[in-house]
């Protein structure tokens, strides 16, 4: 659960906030304002939040099988999907963080590090130095799926 001080909940690092719930009285927060009695103040600040960004409340840690379900909803009947056979190997319970990190002196190793935090392994889409990761350094192209949409012309 949270423990924010200074936001009233209402920012997208509050994890309960992000995660499109309300606080509970198990959070350690203060002053919040995520909580049922302010829900229109809650939905008001999350449309607008959205409307700067829709994606702000999206998942941010996507599995091999959900990229390639994505692929698949993106491919029209006369194209043809190819997967890579590193990415077929991978197990469907090693997952990946979608925008990666952006760690500078923390090593990956704290709840900083959206990684570390999602306890996942770091990826190519991530910006980290010195990367140590206990949950998986960076390791190339291998994970992700190659969904390559390729047009049948004519034939």
């Amino acid at each position: 659960r949270c423990s924010c001080k200074k936001s009233k909940c209402l920012k997208l690092y509050c994890e309960c906030f992000a995660s499109g719930s309300y606080c509970l009285d198990s959070c350690a927060c203060g002053n919040c304002s995520n909580r049922q009695e302010h829900e229109d103040v809650v939905s008001e600040t999350r449309q607008l939040i959205q409307s700067r960004n829709p994606l702000a409340f999206a998942p941010r840690v996507i599995s091999p099988a959900e990229v390639v379900r994505v692929c698949q909803a993106f491919v029209s009947s006369n194209s043809l999907i190819f997967v890579s056979p590193a990415a077929a190997a991978i197990p469907a319970a090693t997952s990946k963080h979608k925008r990666g990190c952006n760690c500078k002196k923390s090593l990956c190793l704290k709840k900083y590090c959206e990684c570390f935090q999602s306890e996942v392994g770091c990826s190519d889409a991530c910006k980290c130095r010195g990367c140590k990761n206990t949950f998986g350094a960076k390791q190339g192209d291998d994970f992700f799926v190659v969904c390559i949409a390729t047009v049948n012309a004519g034939t």
